[in-house]
């Protein structure tokens, strides 16, 4: 992340994913009725009344929704739970941290809130995944869109996150001018 165009993808995707810099927790804590399946989609939540087991129980919820998933286990394993979205890109899946872990030397298999509630390692852990992903690939040539699908595969906040990165390109690229 060493250009303008690379930092403001960067920071349009964890602008949005950290809800402005304000969380390295993924926000799980639904309170009505049709936001689950605009979040999570129909196949997950089919009707209204099957978002109610989940709705103010985040962990039922991120222990359903990422179940058997990247080195998940069942929904009774409490991996969905575990391995929840942390760090500024909001990471998730046990494949995840174990790669990330291993790669800056920490176990986050067996300390997974490190990602979560530690600054240094949310915004370290957050870096790494997006090297693991080369996502400097997309930013370079702007392709926003495919960017934000390797983040979030629903596009979500798609348009904040677009013009998050629009105005801190248009910032860096006059900084790196007035040098």
């Amino acid at each position: 992340v060493s250009s303008p165009e690379r930092v403001a993808a960067f920071l349009g995707q964890v602008g949005v994913e950290s809800n402005g810099f304000a969380s390295t927790s993924e926000d799980l804590y639904f309170k009505t009725s049709g936001r689950l399946r605009a979040v999570y989609g129909t196949k997950l939540f089919p009707t209204l009344a099957s978002e109610a087991p989940y709705l103010r129980n985040p962990e039922a919820l991120a222990n359903y929704v990422y179940a058997n998933k990247g080195g998940n286990g069942s929904v009774s394993s409490g991996d969905g739970w575990n391995y929840r979205g942390g760090g500024l890109l909001q990471i998730t899946l046990k494949k995840n941290y174990e790669r990330i872990g291993d790669e800056l030397g920490v176990d986050l298999v067996r300390n997974p809130e490190l990602v979560r509630n530690d600054v240094d390692m949310a915004v370290r852990a957050s870096l790494q995944y997006w090297k693991n992903n080369n996502l400097n690939r997309y930013a370079d040539i702007g392709d926003y869109r495919s960017l934000t699908y390797n983040i979030n595969r629903r596009l979500l906040n798609f348009e904040e996150r677009l013009s998050t990165t629009q105005q801190a390109l248009q910032i860096l690229r006059q900084s790196s001018i007035s040098r």
